[in-house]
């Protein structure tokens, strides 16, 4: 996808770096962050990252899902918060929307600096419904592709609550091919979505299973790395991160264009892993990649009923007029020839390192505090 204005390109290659206002998304309101190895298109409706590209990539690849028929809001990696998925039919009535306000509300610029080698862009909202405030701050380092992403939010209220809370980052088509693009994560116990109806779903219903061998409703397993062949389905699984870990990470890599997109975030902070596949007849492909609270979208009821599963929390306490913090960070890199799997992916001094099978090892800098 381009989405890169002429007179973006002439300031980012004179200055290295920069933070750009004033531009749009498919006709929403953006905000162009970048530095000489990044370009990274954030939306202030929802403060969504709609696109992240590498500067020397010829053909502009976004590997995230750009759906063009629908609404977007549900572009590329956006938050869902305070609320994720369903919600109860009197928050329902009350206006609370599915995924909750954030992804529907604009945010505002706070700050935006080029200082020291860093690019960085602060985006703020109010959430009148759940009275939150948010600050989502996003940092560019120079000669790096890691994107981190910091949220900050504070609660309004003077009682303790359960939040729920995801991370929506999803894959799309091009860079997520059938039967090419595999996905790879360290987990400890996995299972199918409970479903009632069958609808286009090809994985068994409810079932616990160890990644990446997967139940099939037809009986026998199927390998969940990479998407089918050929298909019209549509799946869900969540995943529990193993909390001896003090980072969990999940990385799809495309060896055919030799690029690998990834999460790195703390496992304390988000323990479940949920991936949404969408994979219909004309190939436009979707693949979810949900780092989350609780294991599916489902109420706060739902998730707070549920707790503890598999041994793990499946909501975060806000405290009364306090704040919460995270930071994750996503990054985009190339892969020499042959890297097909993640068998491993580890912070060490400032550096993402991604073992992959037959000793071969791809190294993201990633130096800003985590």
């Amino acid at each position: 996808m381009r989405y890169f204005p002429i007179t973006l390109l002439l300031i980012a290659a004179v200055y290295g770096q920069s933070v750009t206002p004033g531009h749009s998304f498919r006709g929403r309101p953006a905000l162009e962050l970048a530095n000489d190895r990044l370009q990274v298109t954030l939306l202030q409706n929802g403060a969504t990252v709609a696109s992240i590209v590498l500067r020397d990539d010829p053909e502009h690849l976004n590997p995230l899902w750009d759906p063009t028929n629908v609404d977007t809001a549900g572009v590329g990696h956006f938050l869902c918060l305070d609320a994720f998925g369903p919600t109860s039919k009197e928050e329902l009535a009350a206006g609370l929307p599915y995924h909750g306000e954030a992804i529907r509300t604009r945010f505002e610029k706070l700050d935006k600096a080029d200082r020291d080698g860093i690019s960085t862009i602060a985006l703020t909202a109010t959430l009148p419904l759940v009275q939150e405030r948010v600050v989502r701050t996003y940092e560019l380092k120079k000669g790096e592709t890691a994107l981190f992403v910091r949220t900050r939010v504070e609660s309004q209220v003077a009682f303790d609550r359960p939040m729920v809370w995801a991370e929506h980052g999803t894959i799309g088509s091009p860079f997520l091919e059938r039967a090419v693009t595999a996905v790879d994560i360290h987990t400890v116990q996995s299972e199918t979505r409970p479903y009632d109806e069958r609808g286009k779903r090809r994985l068994a219903s409810g079932k616990p299973f160890k990644w990446p061998e997967a139940p099939l409703a037809s009986g026998g397993t199927v390998d969940m790395r990479t998407a089918p062949s050929s298909s019209n389905s549509m799946d869900h699984i969540t995943n529990l991160m193993d909390g001896t870990r003090q980072y969990a990470f999940a990385t799809a890599v495309n060896p055919k264009r030799r690029l690998i997109v990834g999460w790195v975030w703390k496992t304390a902070d988000f323990p479940w892993l949920q991936i949404w596949e969408s994979y219909p007849e004309n190939g436009i492909l979707a693949r979810g990649m949900e780092f989350a609270t609780q294991p599916f979208d489902i109420s706060r009821r739902d998730a707070v009923a549920m707790n503890p599963t598999f041994g793990a929390p499946t909501f975060r306490w806000l405290p009364a007029k306090s704040a919460v913090e995270t930071t994750f960070v996503l990054f985009f890199a190339h892969v020499p020839d042959g890297f097909t799997k993640v068998e491993d992916a580890r912070v060490e001094n400032g550096v993402i390192v991604l073992s992959g099978a037959g000793g071969k090892q791809v190294s993201v800098p990633a130096s800003l505090v985590f």
